[in-house]
């Protein structure tokens, strides 16, 4: 196993190695590392808490579908890896898409339509491996974290749903109303 301190995020590392970095630093947002672990092999997500190393904004998919301007998966996998730039992953059961954010955001986040969850909530968060999925009801990266401590900036994702509304609004023939 590699700890955190060996992964330097100039030099170059495998895969298998990234991902083990990335999912002990997912781990230690959680009270019982095995308890994680064990979730993410039997259900492929597990429950980790918001507010020590990020805050994870929810945003509906119409929103991002509507940003994206297609509702094709790897479409829409390709524009949030453009406009985001860090790690978001879809809950395909619930239909939200998730973008993680620096920690210090939900205190500041004043959009009352989306959700930052900070200290004191959780969110199912998929395998860092899992990077598609064939069948409904799951989770997965759309946007896998590249690093441990990889997140999306604040503002980013705000321009992404104000820009989702405001495609939402010209689609249904509203602009200018």
């Amino acid at each position: 196993m590699i700890a955190l301190a060996e992964v330097d995020p100039g030099c170059a590392v495998s895969g298998a190695e990234r991902d083990v970095a990335v999912a002990n630093w997912l781990m230690s947002a959680a009270d019982d590392r095995e308890r994680v672990r064990a979730a993410w092999e039997s259900t492929r997500t597990a429950p980790l808490r918001c507010g020590a190393l990020f805050a994870a904004v929810r945003i509906p998919v119409e929103l991002v579908y509507a940003a994206a301007g297609a509702r094709e998966v790897g479409a829409v996998d390709r524009y949030l890896g453009e406009v985001l730039a860090g790690p978001a992953f879809l809950d395909t059961y619930w239909q939200h898409y998730w973008a993680l954010v620096h920690p210090g955001a939900a205190g500041l986040w004043r959009d009352e339509g989306i959700a930052c969850l900070g200290t004191g909530t959780e969110v199912e968060v998929p395998h860092p491996r899992l990077t598609d999925c064939g069948d409904a009801g799951c989770s997965y990266w759309a946007v896998p974290p590249r690093r441990p401590g990889h997140l999306c900036a604040s503002s980013a994702v705000l321009h992404l749903v104000m820009y989702g509304r405001h495609r939402l609004v010209v689609d249904r023939g509203g602009e200018g109303r």
